[in-house]
C-alpha cells in the first residue's frame, strides 16, 4: 500500500474516533441534564406502578419513617424500567383523612445515574384520597390548577398525571388510580436560575419581583384559595432568582381551593365565609400599575384556561361546565375588581 494513502487512512480512522468519543459525552451530557421527570414527560408516559408495603405504610402515616419501593414504567418498544426507591407519607390534614395519603417519592441516586439521568430524585406524588370516582376527579381537578398557573406564570411547578398502579408486596393486590408527580423543587430552581428560600418568613414586598407578585395573588383568588401565606411560607416556595436577587412566588396545593371543591376542604375560620367557594383576596395592597399589568396577562390567557379545562379528560362534562363557570365568575368582575387589604367575593 502508498504510505501516503496508508497514513491518511490512519489519520481519517483516528479523526473517526475522536468525532465519536465526542459525540459520546456530548450525548451523555445531554442525558444527563434530564431528570426521571422530564424522561417521564418528554415520552409522555402515562401509567406507572409503585410496588411497597402499603400495609405497613398505611399503618404507621402519622410517622415520617421511609418505607423500599420500586417504581416501574414502560417506554420504548415496550421495554420495562424498574428505579428503587424510598416512600414516607407527607402532609398534615390528608394524612389524617385519606385511605391513602400524598406521598414523597425519594428514587435511588446511583440508579438514575445508571439510567443516563441526572441527580435530581426527590418528588411529591398527590394522591388519591379515597377510592371511587369521586376522588379521582378532585385530583384531576387539582392538576388542573397546576396546569392553569403555568399557562399564568413561568415561575410555577411543573405536574405529571400519570394513572398509577398500587401493588401492595404484603397481599399482592394492585389498585389503579391517577396521581399527580410534581417537581422536584431544586429541580425547579435550577431551571429557572434561582435559589429556593425554605426560611424566608415575613420577606418585605420590595424584596419580591412585582409582576410575579401581582399574577400569583390574582391566580390564588381566581380559584378561591386561601390555604397559602407568604409570610408563613405555606404551600408556597420562595425563589430567589440569581439575575437580579429579587424572590418570586411559586405555588403548590390546591385542594383547598373552591376550584377543586374536594368534599373534605372547609373554609378557614379566619374568614367570614361559609364555603371554600366564596372568594378572599389575601395578597398585598396592589400597586396600580402593576395590578393592572397582571389584569391583562389574566385577559389574555382567558381562552387559554378554558381550553385546557375543557380538554381535560377523566372529567364529565357537567363538571367541567361548573369548573369553567367558576373561572368565568372571576373574569365577570375582573376589570372593575380592586382590592383592599382583604376582600370577600362569592361566585
Amino acid at each position: 500500500m502508498n504510505t501516503r494513502i496508508f497514513h491518511s487512512l490512519i489519520l481519517a480512522a483516528a479523526s473517526f474516533f475522536i468525532f465519536s468519543t465526542n459525540l459520546s459525552a456530548a450525548d451523555q451530557s445531554e442525558a444527563t441534564s434530564q431528570s426521571i421527570f422530564d424522561f417521564l414527560k418528554a415520552n409522555a408516559i402515562g401509567e406507572a406502578q409503585l410496588e411497597l408495603n402499603l400495609d405497613t405504610l398505611v399503618a404507621n402515616k402519622n410517622s415520617d419513617a421511609s418505607i423500599p419501593a420500586t417504581f416501574r414504567f414502560k417506554h420504548g418498544k415496550k421495554q420495562t424500567s424498574e428505579i428503587s426507591a424510598k416512600v414516607n407519607v407527607r402532609g398534615r390534614y390528608r394524612r389524617r383523612l385519606c385511605e391513602l395519603p400524598p406521598l414523597k417519592l425519594r428514587f435511588d441516586k446511583s440508579e438514575l445515574k445508571a439510567m443516563g439521568l441526572n441527580k435530581h430524585a426527590g418528588y411529591k406524588l398527590v394522591t388519591h384520597c379515597t377510592d371511587d370516582l369521586a376522588s379521582a376527579e378532585y385530583l384531576l381537578r387539582e392538576y388542573l390548577a397546576y396546569e392553569l398557573y403555568q399557562s399564568l406564570s413561568p415561575y410555577s411547578l411543573r405536574a405529571h398525571l400519570i394513572k398509577l398502579s398500587y401493588i401492595n408486596s404484603a397481599t399482592g393486590k394492585k389498585t389503579t388510580n391517577y396521581a399527580i408527580m410534581v417537581e422536584d423543587t431544586d429541580e425547579m430552581a435550577e431551571r429557572l436560575n434561582g435559589e429556593v428560600c425554605d426560611n424566608c418568613y415575613g420577606l418585605p414586598t420590595e424584596g419580591f419581583d412585582a409582576n410575579n407578585l401581582h399574577i400569583h395573588a390574582l391566580f390564588q383568588y381566581m380559584i378561591g384559595n386561601t390555604d397559602w401565606s407568604l409570610e408563613m411560607n405555606k404551600n408556597v416556595k420562595l425563589l430567589r432568582l440569581n439575575e437580579n436577587g429579587l424572590h418570586v412566588v411559586v405555588p403548590y396545593d390546591f385542594d383547598f381551593s373552591g376550584f377543586v371543591n374536594a368534599p373534605y376542604a372547609v373554609p378557614d375560620s379566619k374568614y367570614s365565609v361559609k364555603s371554600v367557594r366564596e372568594r378572599v383576596w389575601l395578597g398585598h395592597n396592589p400597586d396600580p400599575e402593576k395590578w393592572e399589568n397582571a389584569k391583562v396577562v389574566f385577559q389574555s390567557k382567558k381562552k387559554e384556561l378554558s381550553q385546557k379545562i375543557f380538554r381535560c379528560k377523566g372529567i364529565n362534562g357537567e363538571a367541567k361546565l361548573e369548573m369553567s363557570n367558576y373561572i368565568e365568575s372571576f373574569y365577570a368582575d375582573l376589570s372593575s375588581f380592586f382590592p383592599g387589604s382583604v376582600t370577600v367575593t362569592a361566585p
